[in-house]
């Protein structure tokens, strides 16, 4: 029997291939995303620590000068965190195209998967049918001989 041989193999590969590269970017997306939201988690605990040392300090007395760069300090890390924040919305948009377009490839790959099997599936169910034509045929000759006898 005859093995199945797919045409449109070459095209299958390089569905494949693309659903590959495409999840790849997505993960690269994500892995922005996470690490957005990791700066900003940072920025803020920074924020923070540096808030309550500011509230002790002043509690105990403080120059001016200090004062100003860590008030100076602070005024910084919320126009970082503001950045960050637009940035990771930003990123979160890209991540989701990104999600859009791996969907859109999958399902082109999905597609000739599909074609694949139903081809595969057609050919065999037709070189069984043919097979069983060439048995029965066999089948029917001996019959034909054993009664010429």
């Amino acid at each position: 029997m005859k093995k199945f041989k797919f045409r449109l193999e070459p095209l299958m590969r390089y569905r494949e291939f693309m659903e590959r590269r495409k999840q790849l970017e997505v993960a690269k997306a994500r892995s922005d995303v996470i690490s957005c939201e990791r700066s900003i988690e940072e920025t803020r605990a920074a924020f923070s620590n540096t808030a309550n040392q500011l509230t002790d300090d002043l509690s105990e007395g403080m120059d001016a000068a200090r004062f100003l760069r860590v008030k100076d300090y602070l005024s910084g890390l919320e126009s970082f965190e503001n950045t960050e924040k637009k940035r990771r919305v930003q990123l979160v948009g890209v991540l989701t195209r990104r999600q859009k377009e791996l969907k859109k490839k999958s399902v082109e790959k999905k597609a000739i998967e599909k074609l694949k099997l139903r081809q595969k599936e057609e050919y065999y169910t037709e070189m069984f049918k043919m097979e069983q034509q060439s048995l029965d045929d066999i089948i029917i000759l001996r019959e034909a001989r054993s009664e010429n006898k």
